[in-house]
């Protein structure tokens, strides 16, 4: 019995030492347990999945498209086909393209033939249609053509009128003038008159109303030559305005003509 006791109290501080091993080693095991469960409901993991591919440059995919649109007749190509550039890769069908072209093409021809139109009214020249456009486009060029004689009508019909009111001042403007001398003439005569009666008058040879009568006729001729002179430089003013009225029918057909010229072939080059 003595010695059983020895051999326990010799043991137990050994076994003390193996339980409190296992005590920390547990508390190490829950600790990284823990921090495993934390980091793994915190932490983002990269999925990898292995698969066959090849690396392509983004410098080699382009996006194919057509600006103006259209209906694919064709596809010359298939995918996985290596192309080069400037390779076709599909054809359109150029029906509606081909409409849209004929339709501008017939669009620039009727402004080349107003363009030609407007650059003969503007310089006073004949007018001359290219031989293209009379050859695709007769029916534009007999509507210009038309038009252009219908222009040139107007212009001579608005000269017309300009010419006769600049006759009529002309005419207006000689007679006042014939007006203005004849009544300058008369008071000369007056004057002469005068002269001769003052001295019968004074001589008693003839009575004083011949010397009134004179005078009279004198301020009557006078007063009337200054309304001739006035008639006379309202006739010359309307002559000059009638003048005037037909460069500036001229000039207003050739002006309307430039700018309208202009327009055409702005409309042209754009």
């Amino acid at each position: 019995m003595a010695n059983f006791v020895e051999s326990a109290l010799v043991k137990t501080p050994d076994r003390l030492l193996e339980r409190d091993f296992a005590t920390v080693l547990l508390w190490v095991i829950v600790t990284l347990t823990l921090s495993l469960l934390v980091w793994a409901g915190l932490a983002t993991v990269d999925e990898v999945v292995p698969a066959h591919g090849r690396v392509v440059p983004s410098s080699r995919l382009q996006i194919v498209s057509n600006l103006e649109g259209g209906i694919v007749k064709e596809i010359l190509v298939k995918a996985g086909d290596e192309v080069s550039a400037g390779q076709a890769l599909l054809r359109l069908d150029p029906t509606a393209s081909t409409a849209e072209f004929a339709r501008n093409d017939t669009s620039i021809d009727a402004l080349q033939a107003r363009a030609a139109r407007l650059d003969a009214e503007a310089r006073g020249r004949p007018l001359v249609f290219a031989a293209a456009l009379e050859t695709s486009v007769p029916t534009l060029v007999a509507n210009e053509r038309a038009l252009h004689n219908a222009q040139v009508s107007s212009l001579e019909t608005d000269r017309e009128i300009a010419r006769s009111r600049l006759v009529q001042a002309e005419r207006a403007a000689a007679q006042t003038r014939a007006e203005m001398l004849a009544r300058a003439e008369a008071g000369d005569q007056a004057r002469r008159e005068i002269e001769i009666v003052v001295p019968l008058v004074e001589k008693g040879v003839e009575p004083t109303m011949s010397l009134v009568r004179a005078r009279s006729a004198e301020r009557q001729a006078a007063s009337a030559r200054d309304a001739a002179t006035e008639a006379t430089l309202r006739a010359d003013a309307a002559r000059a305005e009638a003048l005037s009225g037909i460069r500036n029918i001229e000039r207003r057909f050739r002006v309307q003509a430039s700018e309208a010229l202009a327009t055409t072939r702005a409309e042209i080059a754009a």
